[in-house]
């Protein structure tokens, strides 16, 4: 098993019309709780998505997804997450 190392990280499973994503908290040498959220693509719940990042403590965030639809949710994350 991989050692963990961060205490709360995010994957975000981007999609076209929604998103869904999964926030690991814990301590790195414990077990994490999960919690998963939906979320739209359009400016404002991107801007939500965000918040509840920052909220939750994230400092890492990963995304899959197939397609250009990416690329509005990292320019949303991009400017709030990076202030971190």
């Amino acid at each position: 098993m991989i050692e963990a190392i961060l205490e709360c990280c995010a994957g975000i499973d981007v999609g076209k019309t929604f998103v869904v994503v999964c926030v690991l908290k814990g301590p790195a040498n414990g077990d994490a709780q999960a919690q998963t959220r939906k979320f739209g693509t359009m400016n404002a719940a991107l801007q939500e998505l965000g918040e509840w990042l920052v909220d939750c403590g994230c400092t890492h965030v990963v995304m899959e997804s197939t397609g250009e639809y990416w690329r509005p949710v990292f320019n949303v994350l991009e400017l709030r997450l990076v202030r971190l």
